[in-house]
């Protein structure tokens, strides 16, 4: 049974992690915004592995299920014993269940975080009077990725207010009409944050991020 047992703390254990690394590339820009650092190229690294990510939970979560629900059955009838009810497993298939829902959570994160982040009514946006500009991004993967994007751009001098839409892959920026706005730094905070961008200035001609 302890064989058993360990397989399937195997099993939770690592599916849970690999989970938490499939969605990483949503909740990680928002910890280190926390700590008023950028995720950068972080993001986008577990962005592309997120499926591999996915992947081996799965294949974990059902390999713990698999030792606990049936190669213990298996055992126990070859040995004539009766473990089925046995506090060790019970706690076993406790700790699957709660690693399948904790699993479930974190590869679905990317769905509802916009949601969990909503940021209120956008009409309080453009009431304000400023320049708009608007700045076409790319980059993003969620919605956590525009709050992201959010607290880089609003601490560009000169703007004002800054609003990103994840599914237009769009960025609002309300600047001061009497500052000192530079199109260039906007770009530079986006490149910083891990994303790309380009943008319209007066003179007609198109700027965009190294």
């Amino acid at each position: 049974m302890s064989v058993t047992r360990s397989k399937a703390g195997l099993g939770a254990i690592g599916s849970v992690l690999s989970a938490i690394a499939s969605s990483a590339c949503c909740w990680l820009p928002l910890l280190l915004m926390g700590f008023g650092l950028s995720a950068g190229g972080l993001s986008a690294w577990f962005e592309r592995y997120r499926l591999a990510f996915l992947i081996v939970a799965s294949a974990l979560l059902a390999f713990g299920f698999y030792s606990v629900y049936f190669a213990a059955r298996k055992r126990d009838s070859s040995c004539g014993c009766e473990t089925s009810t046995s506090r060790a497993q019970r706690f076993s298939k406790v700790m699957l269940w709660v690693s399948a829902i904790v699993v479930i959570a974190f590869a679905s994160f990317p769905r509802y975080a916009g949601a969990l982040l909503s940021r209120g009514d956008s009409s309080k946006f453009v009431a304000i009077d400023a320049d708009l500009i608007s700045v076409s991004i790319e980059g993003m993967t969620c919605e956590a990725c525009s709050v992201h994007l959010e607290d880089s751009l609003s601490r560009v001098p000169g703007v004002l207010d800054a609003r990103v839409s994840y599914t237009q892959g769009v960025a609002e920026l309300k600047t001061d009409p009497h500052g000192s706005f530079d199109p260039q730094a906007a770009l530079n905070a986006i490149d910083r944050a891990g994303y790309s961008g380009s943008l319209a200035v007066p003179s007609g001609a198109l700027l965009r991020t190294p």
